[in-house]
């Protein structure tokens, strides 16, 4: 069980609301990095692109091969169907003639 709350506090002001200040002047522009200093981080970049690539396309294989398997499972049950309800119907009919 809570008991009832407390009085608010003071309120403080809020602070000066306006425009943003002027921006400061650029610095001055720095080198760029050579060729040489990318190329090993191009490197890493591509690889994992193409470690994802590979991943994303192996995953969809697989959905495919799971899909497949699926599709076989169920229709290779939907074949064996008429084949179970015939031997129950055959099992029936045996019943019958031994009860009379």
């Amino acid at each position: 069980m809570q008991g009832a709350r407390g009085e608010a506090g003071p309120q403080r002001k809020p602070g000066p609301q306006g425009p943003a200040g002027p921006r400061g002047e650029p610095g001055p522009p720095g080198q760029l990095p050579s060729i040489d200093q990318i190329m090993p981080w191009l490197h890493l970049v591509f690889d994992a692109w193409e470690d994802y690539r590979k991943k994303r396309e192996q995953e969809a294989a697989e959905r495919e091969a799971q899909a497949a398997i699926e599709l076989y499972a169920a229709a290779d049950e939907a074949e064996q169907d008429p084949e179970r309800k015939k031997k129950k119907k055959d099992k029936h009919k045996n019943r019958d003639k031994e009860k009379d």
